[in-house]
């Protein structure tokens, strides 16, 4: 009998993004209760869980015995900008749409880095370079330790392929420096304010805005609404 650790008990809302015949049943309604009845000591990490940090794309990590910090690229906001970008025929350079947003997740002890096998079980890996953040969830809240599960996605090397890693932390705090509205103003000025202000409205609200399709329409709706108001 193995001794190995399994997905069903480490990250069990991660699980079907691992195995494909993944049955758990996961209470997601339970879940959500549990983040919001913890939102204290989630403190600003809160709002940008449940899919709202999903194919953001990694800019640096620092891992050590005592912090796992990663630095990432806000999709969401890069889609947004996309879109105003293509909706306003603005000059402005792709390659400059970064949106930089830092977690800093202090640590009891080293962020575990694992694979996940096809029937859950997991083997721990030495740390890897990480690559775009895809999932997380939050384990447990006990004793003012914090269990976390990330999923990330790790570029192929070589001849290996890519694949999904599953990295487990024990975090004593979590501190978030949101980085998007200094590079945002940096590109835009102030001229397109009012319909950054919106979007992050929107954001901060439960719908999704991750899509390129759903940020031009909340163009058009600032545009409706600014318009209607004169």
């Amino acid at each position: 009998m193995t001794n190995k650790k399994n997905i069903l008990n480490a990250a069990p809302f991660l699980g079907h993004n691992f195995c494909f015949e993944y049955e758990h049943e996961f209470d997601l309604n339970q879940y959500l209760q549990t983040i919001n009845d913890c939102k204290d000591a989630l403190g600003v990490f809160k709002k940008y869980l449940i899919d709202k940090l999903h194919d953001s794309w990694v800019l640096e990590t620092i891992v050590t015995e005592n912090l796992f910090s990663v630095t990432l690229n806000d999709f969401s906001t890069h889609v947004f900008a996309d879109a105003l970008i293509e909706k306003k025929s603005l000059n402005i350079d792709h390659e400059k749409l970064v949106f930089p947003i830092q977690l800093d997740f202090k640590t009891s002890s080293k962020a575990s880095f694992n694979l996940v096998d096809d029937d859950g079980y997991l083997t721990e890996i030495e740390t890897t370079k990480l690559d775009v953040y895809l999932y997380e969830q939050i384990v447990s809240i006990e004793n003012n330790i914090i269990e976390l599960a990330f999923d990330f996605w790790a570029k192929s090397k070589g001849k290996k392929p890519g694949q999904n890693i599953l990295l487990l932390i024990s975090a004593t705090d979590i501190i978030v420096a949101e980085q998007q509205d200094l590079a945002w103003n940096k590109l835009f000025g102030t001229e397109f304010d009012g319909y950054y202000q919106y979007f992050k409205n929107q954001f901060d609200s439960e719908r999704y805005v991750s899509d390129q399709h759903i940020c031009l329409q909340l163009i058009e709706e600032y545009d409706s609404l600014n318009k209607n108001a004169k």
